[in-house]
């Protein structure tokens, strides 16, 4: 009997460890003949993607950007993910952290990290948008025409680079590019997350079988 509640105690506790996770490419879109996407300081810049079919968190995003002026402005870019609405961006999310405003040619990348980790829902549509708090650099974002989707299961990338000119009321599209990022993040892989109090009770519950079953 006391093999009995040993593994009963065991399954329960097992059962609602906290999940792990691990660092994975949520989606990417990468490769194929480059196109630059140019940005002023009152144009949005806007990148459509579908979240893979497992739950992820975004910790940092890559993107490859340059500018043509030959004296660019001081200030910064600056990226924040946006709900879909009607297959433009929506809504305001969270920022997503921002960079210097490129200081030169030629192309780099450049990270942009949240304060905190970003939840995405599954098999979501999302936006990634680019701004600039700068007078008048004008700032390009790398755009291809060959669009080569990289990350998890059912993640994709939507094709064709958006844009607005009026802070995101009205948006329009180039058909034949989508813009060029990298979303990195983590990957629930086990486990339920129960709320602390729970979390302790079935520790608890186990702890209880356990000693029980050494009686």
């Amino acid at each position: 009997m006391y093999h009995h509640y040993r593994w009963a105690a065991l399954g329960l506790a097992l059962a609602f460890m906290p999940s792990a996770s691990s660092a994975a490419v949520i989606v990417a879109n990468t490769g194929g003949t480059n196109n630059a996407g140019g940005q002023g300081s009152t144009l949005l810049l806007g990148a459509g993607f579908l979240s893979p079919t497992v739950a992820t968190t975004i910790t940092s995003v890559v993107l490859p950007l340059d500018v043509n002026n030959a004296n660019p402005d001081s200030g910064a870019v600056g990226l924040s993910l946006y709900s879909n609405n009607g297959g433009v961006p929506g809504t305001l999310l969270s920022a997503l952290g921002s960079s210097a405003v490129p200081s030169a040619a030629p192309l780099a990348n450049y990270l942009f990290t949240p304060g905190a980790p970003v939840n995405l829902a599954a098999s979501t549509q999302y936006w990634l948008v680019l701004s600039c708090a700068c007078p008048s650099t004008n700032n390009n974002w790398l755009a291809t025409s060959a669009i080569v989707v990289a990350g998890l299961a059912g993640a994709d990338v939507t094709p064709s680079a958006f844009f607005s000119a009026d802070g995101g009321t009205a948006w329009g599209n180039v058909t034949d590019r989508t813009f060029v990022f990298t979303v990195n993040g983590d990957v629930t892989t086990a486990g339920n997350v129960p709320e602390p109090s729970t979390f302790a009770l079935t520790l608890g519950a186990a702890a209880l079988l356990y000693f029980k079953g050494r009686r």
